[in-house]
């Protein structure tokens, strides 16, 4: 290329500095296409599931399946009401954060579609996602920390164990799940990284 500040920058219309267009796409980035695909389904599938769930649990199909269980075992039936009571409260925000959560997610499967594409809105709408996905976590962490403070119902000892296992294994996936978002967004807003896309 000339030293001339008034030559142009080269057939991709980007400085040198970049890659040209139409590049084979880096490991690092196809890794986190592939990731996305993986993950936001995961967030499809998930948060459709506990909306049905909630929905289900709200119906009056699942009273009498309670009232047929109080008659076998009165404290299970007694815990499981103190349980569906404290999560009908909540109703509202909750189905808010599974909603925010299922449109990250299918803002991350586009987006990694549209990033194994070389698709510049695929770039853009992946690093958005990223964004709504973050949100979205830590408002579902935030919502369920303040459900299990103000959860009236006592757990069975022989219980304990496994929701504390429960539980650090949804704060530990949850923390993965912004360690990815964070790691995705600095890679695909990188301005190195954009010549890759058209």
């Amino acid at each position: 290329m000339s030293n001339n500040p008034f030559s142009t920058p080269g057939q991709s219309g980007l400085p040198p500095a970049y890659p040209q267009r139409g590049g084979s796409l880096p490991g690092i980035i196809l890794a986190i296409a592939i990731l996305g695909l993986l993950l936001g389904g995961w967030n499809l599938l998930g948060n459709c599931c506990g909306i049905a769930g909630m929905t289900f649990l709200s119906s009056s199909v699942m009273d009498n399946v309670m009232k047929d269980a109080a008659k076998q075992d009165p404290a299970a039936a007694k815990q499981f009401a103190e349980a569906k009571a404290q999560i009908q409260a909540n109703m509202v925000p909750l189905i808010g954060s599974m909603a925010m959560s299922m449109l990250a997610g299918l803002g991350i499967v586009i987006g990694s579609i549209g990033i194994l594409m070389r698709k510049e809105w695929g770039r853009n709408l992946f690093t958005i996602a990223c964004f709504a996905g973050m949100l979205a976590v830590v408002l579902s962490i935030g919502l369920g920390v303040f459900i299990n403070m103000n959860n009236a119902a006592e757990v069975p000892a022989d219980q304990q164990a496994i929701q504390m296992a429960s539980q650090i294994f949804a704060y530990a996936f949850s923390a993965l799940q912004i360690v990815y978002y964070i790691f995705g967004w600095k890679i695909l807003s990188s301005p190195g990284n954009r010549g890759y896309f058209s």
